[in-house]
């Protein structure tokens, strides 16, 4: 997108954000780990994942939200039988499914408030061509386009993962329906899909049994995504990592949850202490930091 210094044709802003919901229709899986490889291969490279070789390992990966360890954790789990294997792969797909999607949803956030800034700046080019606010229009529209990109490959990458969860929480609720587990895995997946009613019943079978801050967690998601209520999710999730500080899954949807730069920077900051190298540090946390120094350069806003 050229615009020549004199004429004044239209510029062609790029398509704005969609709200988040799980697209019909992918991208091919090998496009999608292709654009997130690059993405991830331009910020600090963190260690190889171990070996993993415990069930008792698993779980710890799991409330790590170790998500770069969570292949090898699931290759472990399925070589090995019984229940506690089968809830526990159940928990993996899911939540690396969840973990996906946190982040395509944080790029998403960042997507739409620079398309804001793109076509304020499109107005400005209609009414008085700039060589500067050109290039700036067809930076800021590339960065558009390449956060949408990241979004849509995340989303990719999600469904296989979903799917697979499904398939293990419902065999793994066939087997032990006692064990609260695959209710976990269960409730997580249909708070993803936003079945509401297969959430509730989840529910009402989790807060039936032994407190854990995962109810917390998940009644937090809820507050957001169903009820559109932010502040009363962070609430719940601030109490969930009161109960239990390792819940990484956690900390790194506080990051998600918040409506301010200043905050949702302090709460990556939070999730960079207890997980540097968490795919949301790796592949959001170079945008966050970004637009968090350009609202610290602008100072605050002229009351």
């Amino acid at each position: 997108m050229v615009l020549a210094i004199g004429c004044a044709p239209k510029p062609t802003p790029p398509v704005p954000p969609r709200e988040y919901a799980p697209p019909a229709d992918h991208m091919p899986l090998d496009q999608a780990a292709k654009i997130i490889q690059d993405w991830r291969a331009s910020a600090r490279p963190g260690p190889s994942p171990a070996a993993v070789s415990s069930l008792v390992e698993v779980r710890e990966i799991l409330r790590a939200d170790d998500i770069d360890r969570f292949a090898s954790a699931q290759s472990f789990a399925q070589g090995q039988g019984g229940p506690e294997a089968l809830t526990l792969r159940s928990a993996l797909e899911v939540n690396w499914a969840a973990g996906q999607i946190t982040i395509a949803r944080i790029l998403d956030e960042l997507a739409k408030r620079t398309s804001v800034e793109v076509h304020r700046l499109e107005a400005q080019l209609q009414a008085t061509p700039d060589a500067t606010l050109q290039t700036r229009f067809d930076t800021m529209s590339k960065d558009v386009e390449r956060l949408m990109g990241g979004r849509d490959a995340l989303l990719a990458l999600a469904q296989p993962h979903l799917d697979a969860g499904l398939d293990l929480f419902q065999e793994a609720l066939r087997t032990s329906p006692l064990n609260p587990g695959p209710h976990h895995a269960a409730a997580l997946y249909y708070l993803i899909v936003k079945d509401w009613s297969g959430f509730d019943h989840e529910l009402e079978i989790l807060e039936a049994g032994e407190p854990n801050p995962l109810i917390d967690y998940l009644r937090g998601m809820e507050s957001a995504q169903r009820n559109l209520d932010r502040p009363g999710g962070r609430e719940r999730l601030g109490a969930a990592l009161l109960a239990d500080p390792g819940l990484v899954r956690v900390q790194a949807d506080l990051v998600l949850l918040q409506d301010d730069v200043a905050a949702r920077h302090d709460e990556l900051e939070n999730l960079r202490a207890v997980q540097p190298n968490h795919p949301l540090v790796m592949i959001a946390g170079p945008e966050i930091d970004a637009e968090f120094q350009i609202a610290q350069q602008l100072g605050p806003v002229p009351q």
